[in-house]
């Protein structure tokens, strides 16, 4: 078994160290920065440009995405992950400054897209400090502390989103995710600067594509992955646009919200400490499908717009998610070692492929059937991952 560690103001530390402490506040604001614009991101653009605009957009991020991460490898291999993330962090920060003062959708469009192409790498580089800070036999134990905390701050981030909106005047929004950037700049330089990279193979982008498709497991569950995030991008775009429709108010959206994200909070931390004690990913994976899967269906049956029942209906859909998400990522990440960040850009690819295929089919199902009922669409979608999750090997 090997052991990952990280290197951190030039020494060594374990399992329990700074670097690993300090990843898990980073994951924290991470998500924090993250989740608070999340929510309100379609409502935004959607002041300023029609239906297929916004979903024009969505769309693009992906393809920005997709190729930021074809680039990442050669882009961390070259400059190091810490200069790397770095300039991420001035760049997402630029970002948010345009989406705060630019009023037209032909400017904020492109802004918006870059700044998940961003984001999306920012991601990629904490991947590579936590791994550093990592060892297999606490991989379950780590990812689900991580995800925790990074859930964690999307519980808060509703009711601080909806406390931040006033009318239409979302720059508040916005202004408060720019300022935890620079709070995130400032813990990287200060923590970070010494970070030595481990050595990475000399592998292209196709070779890295090839060795990870020859990889069944991986494979497996790299389509487990894209489903959860089709279901999170589906979820994160139209949910709150449909609840809108409905007549709830922001406050009553940051209360169902803040309610549907609780279960991330109390389920993930308990699940990869099972997963490592020895019940399989795959066996929590696949129940965590499908519980994901019956919830969501049933959204399309609910026709009272009351505040509790949809609280606890998206409760019952992030039951499901943050089993299969913790159980994927303890997989995956016990699978790979730091110098494998070829590896771990392809496996990333999943996120941008669902940013694209998601408001493409959502507007091919809604052509056909309303909104409300595209909901059952997505939990059959869910239940596509059931076959691929059953046919990944167990770790342990």
């Amino acid at each position: 078994m090997q052991h990952k560690s990280a290197v951190l103001g030039g020494k060594v530390q374990g399992t329990h160290n700074h670097a690993l402490y300090t990843m898990y506040l980073l994951g924290f604001l991470f998500s924090l920065h993250s989740a608070i614009p999340s929510y309100v991101d379609s409502s935004f653009l959607s002041i300023f440009g029609n239906t297929f605009q916004v979903s024009a957009v969505f769309a693009l991020t992906s393809v920005s995405s997709i190729v930021g991460f074809l680039a990442s490898f050669p882009l961390v291999k070259k400059y190091g992950n810490y200069k790397m993330a770095k300039y991420i962090i001035l760049g997402q920060i630029l970002c948010f400054a345009g989406l705060i003062f630019f009023k037209n959708i032909y400017l904020l469009g492109p802004v918006y897209v870059i700044s998940i192409m961003l984001f999306n790498l920012l991601f990629f580089c904490s991947d590579i400090f936590l791994e550093s800070a990592s060892t297999n036999l606490h991989t379950g134990r780590i990812r689900g502390m991580y995800l925790t905390l990074i859930n964690f701050a999307w519980v808060l981030s509703p009711s601080i989103a909806s406390s931040l909106i006033v009318g239409n005047e979302y720059w508040r929004v916005y202004a408060a995710s720019a300022g935890i950037l620079v709070l995130i700049y400032y813990i990287v330089q200060r923590n970070f600067h010494k970070f030595k990279d481990p050595v990475y193979p000399r592998m292209s982008v196709t070779h890295a594509i090839s060795k990870f498709a020859e990889n069944k497991d991986l494979r497996f569950l790299s389509m487990v992955a894209l489903i959860l995030n089709v279901f999170y991008m589906w979820m994160t775009i139209y949910t709150p646009l449909f609840l809108i429709e409905l007549g709830f108010s922001w406050a009553d959206i940051g209360i169902i919200f803040t309610v549907m994200l609780v279960p991330f909070v109390l389920i993930q931390l308990p699940l990869g400490k099972i997963a490592d004690g020895g019940l399989g990913e795959k066996e929590i994976m696949i129940t965590g499908t499908v519980i994901m899967a019956v919830a969501t269906g049933a959204l399309a049956f609910i026709s009272t717009p009351g505040v509790l029942v949809w609280a606890m209906i998206l409760f019952f859909t992030r039951v499901g998610a943050a089993a299969v998400e913790v159980m994927t990522e303890t997989y995956f990440f016990k699978k790979i070692h730091t110098r494998d960040s070829n590896i771990l850009s392809v496996y990333r690819l999943t996120k941008p492929a669902a940013y694209l295929i998601t408001p493409i089919l959502f507007l091919i199902i809604t052509s056909f059937i309303s909104v409300q009922s595209s909901f059952i669409v997505l939990g059959i979608i869910c239940l596509i991952a059931v076959p691929f999750a059953f046919f990944v090997k167990d770790t342990a």
